[in-house]
C-alpha cells in the first residue's frame, strides 16, 4: 500500500528496530503514532523524529502493551485523532528467560490482542507482526523467547485469511535474524556455554535500518500474499519463506 499520507501505529517504537521503522515510515510521508513503555526514551525519540523527519507527524503514547486497557485506549486515541488506521506494526518485544510469563505476555499475548484490535478498527490496511529467526528454528538458551516467536508466526499465518476476507487487511510476519539491538545485547545475561558465547560474539549483526527497510518494502508491495512470512538476515538479506503447506 502507499506509505505517503497513511496513518501508522508502531508498538515498541522508541528504540531499536521500532525506532528505525518509525523513521522509515516518516521518511515515506506517513503519520506515525508510536507506543512504548519507556516514557523518557519515548519522549526523546519523539523530539528526534519530529526534528529530523516529521515536522509534527510523529506522536508518542506511553503504553504497556500487556495492559488491555492501555493498548485499546492507544488504538482508539489514534483513530480518533486521524480518523482511521492504515498500518499496524506489532514490534514490541523482550527477551527475559527468568520472567518467562512477561516474555509471553509482551511477545505473544500483546501481539494477538493488538492484531485483533487492528482488525476491528482498520479497513484495507496492512498489519506486520514481528517474529524472529528464533520463531523458525529452536534456540536452546532462549526457549520461552522461541515459543513466543513461533507463536507469533503461527498466529499471523492463521489469522491472515480471515483478516483479508472480512476486512481487506493483509497480515504478514517478519522474522529478523541477529540485529544490533538491546535485545540482542541482553543475550549475554543468559546461561550460555562457551560454544554459544563464541557463536554470538562471531555472529554478524544487521542494522535495525535493514529490518525497517524490509518492513516498509513489504507494506508497499501489494503483490505480497496475506500470511506471507519474510525472513531478513545479515547473511542472506530478504527471503520470502514458502512452507508448502495448506492453511485450512
Amino acid at each position: 500500500m502507499k506509505i505517503e499520507g497513511a496513518v501508522a501505529l508502531v508498538t515498541g517504537g522508541a528504540s531499536g528496530i521500532g525506532k528505525a521503522i518509525c523513521e522509515k515510515l516518516l521518511q515515506g510521508g506517513a503519520k506515525v503514532q508510536f507506543l512504548d513503555i519507556n516514557k523518557t526514551t519515548g519522549e526523546e525519540t519523539l523530539k528526534s523524529l519530529n526534528n529530523q523527519h516529521a515536522n509534527g507527524r510523529a506522536k508518542f503514547i506511553c503504553c504497556d502493551v500487556t495492559s488491555q486497557d492501555q493498548l485499546e485506549a492507544a488504538f482508539r486515541a489514534t483513530v480518533k485523532e486521524h480518523g482511521r488506521l492504515d498500518i499496524l506494526v506489532n514490534n514490541a518485544g523482550v527477551l527475559d528467560e527468568q520472567d518467562w510469563e512477561k516474555t509471553l505476555n509482551v511477545n505473544l499475548h500483546a501481539v494477538i490482542r493488538s492484531t485483533f484490535l487492528g482488525i476491528e478498527l482498520m479497513k484495507n490496511g496492512v498489519i506486520i507482526n514481528m517474529s524472529s529467526t528464533g520463531g523458525i528454528h529452536p534456540v536452546s538458551f532462549a526457549p520461552t523467547y522461541c515459543a513466543s516467536k513461533f507463536g507469533v508466526m503461527g498466529f499471523s499465518r492463521s489469522v491472515a485469511p480471515t483478516a483479508v476476507r472480512k476486512k481487506g487487511i493483509r497480515v504478514n510476519c517478519v522474522c529478523p535474524g541477529s540485529t544490533d539491538t538491546d535485545i540482542y545485547k541482553s543475550v549475554v545475561n543468559l546461561e550460555l556455554t562457551r560454544e554459544q558465547q563464541e557463536l554470538l560474539v562471531n555472529t554478524h549483526k544487521q542494522k535495525p535500518e535493514a529490518v525497517a527497510q524490509c518492513i516498509v518494502d513489504l507494506i508497499k508491495d501489494e503483490s505480497t500474499e496475506a500470511g506471507q512470512v519474510v525472513k531478513v538476515t545479515y547473511e542472506d538479506g530478504v527471503e520470502y519463506l514458502n512452507f508448502n503447506d495448506i492453511i485450512i
